[in-house]
């Protein structure tokens, strides 16, 4: 068994990636309309070490009432001062997590107009959580580029055998990237993301009897078996697994290019559900 990735590997494999799907990924899943993104560089330069002048614990007339005072002494104004106060706040507050007072006492002689409170804009007051688990699958499988295709391993499958959903993502792979370095390089990507989801080992089983050079379709790469309760590799009943696709709004295209079976037999079964259904409306 591969030893578990350290998690700079996942952060490596999505920084990688982000360059080449921030638009879509932005506008799909984070609400962001504006297309002109330009990236920054992820190194921040700050000191890994500050000293305030003055920090004290004092006691409250009640345990819950107990707070921080920390004062800054200034000889003359500084422009930043608000922001590095604000700097101050979160290092002490990520230490002690309690409430902070916070005070700036001026030495100058000179009048002084130092900003002291934060414009509305400027203040951290939280963030948006978005979870892969909770997006669907589909979508990420319909993505134009292989980085974001590759998330789909980490989104919510709808109760669809995760050897099924490894399955699509590497025919959509195959179908979206041409070169054979390329590929392996989004394949390998896809084994360590899937450790996650302690699912390495299938794709691992998948991919390694996939070559590169050769259509996916003809590899066997995509063999539709699963574990549950039963004894593993049994094969998925075909018809079955048709209808749950075609329930879930599966084009017939797709069923016949994933799943490798007859357009007859995708059709038949359509035609089944379809009589069912005005069966079950009279």
């Amino acid at each position: 068994m591969p030893d578990k990735p350290e998690p700079q590997a996942y952060d490596k494999i999505l920084k990688e990636n982000l360059e080449g799907i921030i638009l879509s990924f932005a506008f799909k899943y984070l609400g962001i309309q504006e297309k002109n993104i330009n990236r920054l560089p992820e190194q921040l330069q700050t000191t890994t070490q500050r000293e305030v002048d003055f920090l004290a614990k004092v006691k409250g007339k009640s345990l819950d009432k107990d707070y921080l005072l920390h004062i800054e002494f200034q000889t003359r104004p500084e422009k930043n001062m608000v922001l590095r106060m604000q700097e101050y706040h979160a290092i002490i507050y990520r230490k002690y997590k309690i409430p902070i007072k916070h005070f700036v006492i001026h030495l100058g002689q000179e009048n002084t107009k130092m900003r002291s409170s934060l414009e509305e804009s400027e203040i951290f007051r939280g963030f948006t959580l978005v979870s892969l688990k909770d997006l669907d699958y589909k979508t990420l499988l319909s993505a134009p580029h292989a980085g974001e295709i590759i998330l789909a391993i980490l989104a919510d499958y709808k109760n669809n055998p995760p050897e099924v959903i490894i399955r699509f993502i590497l025919q959509q792979l195959k179908s979206k990237v041409d070169n054979p370095v390329e590929l392996e390089k989004y394949v390998k990507q896809l084994i360590i993301l899937a450790k996650l989801r302690k699912l390495d080992n299938v794709v691992h089983q998948n991919s390694d009897h996939m070559p590169l050079d050769i259509k996916i379709e003809e590899s066997g790469v995509y063999q539709v078996g699963h574990k549950r309760g039963i004894e593993q590799g049994k094969e998925i009943n075909t018809r079955e697994t048709i209808r749950k696709f075609l329930m879930k709004g599966y084009p017939i295209k797709f069923i016949h290019e994933s799943l490798e079976v007859p357009l007859k037999t995708i059709t038949e079964v359509q035609q089944q559900i379809e009589q069912e259904e005005k069966d079950s409306s009279k």
